[in-house]
């Protein structure tokens, strides 16, 4: 069975793709609605964007308009949050699991290759993955 079949195959890889993909979908979902909502307020209801706020020349369309860009920002926060608490506790005890891999990459790598992966790990003693798929 090939590396890249069993790791397919592992439910830490399934729940981490599946929860990965719920939430994106969910944020993607999120900023749609919003953009598309203001976009449409924009085609169907000028005239309540064009709005004055106070005695200046602002109007209720700017502060709607940068609400917009403040929430993909926002959104992409939540993302990185839930990734870096949730998602890295899911890969490390991913990897975990499968270090059973020996500590070199297969023979069949060129030394220029194994040489690059030899480099390429980090001083925390992480292992990296090889371009063969398995654990180096």
């Amino acid at each position: 069975m090939s590396n890249l079949a069993k790791i397919e195959r592992d439910p830490n890889y399934q729940e981490l793709v599946r929860r990965r993909s719920s939430l994106g979908w969910m944020l993607s979902a999120v900023m749609l609605v919003v953009y598309f909502g203001f976009i449409l307020l924009v085609a169907y209801a000028p005239k309540f964007l064009g709005i004055p706020l106070g005695s200046g020349v602002t109007t209720i369309g700017i502060p709607i308009g940068l609400s917009v860009i403040v929430l993909a920002f926002l959104l992409t926060g939540i993302y990185v949050r839930q990734a870096n608490s949730s998602y890295d506790v899911l890969i490390r005890k991913f990897v975990e699991e499968n270090r059973s891999c020996s500590q070199a990459c297969p023979p069949s790598r060129s030394p220029q290759a194994a040489s690059t992966a030899a480099l390429s790990r980090r001083p925390t003693g992480r292992r990296s993955v090889c371009s063969s798929g398995s654990l180096a």
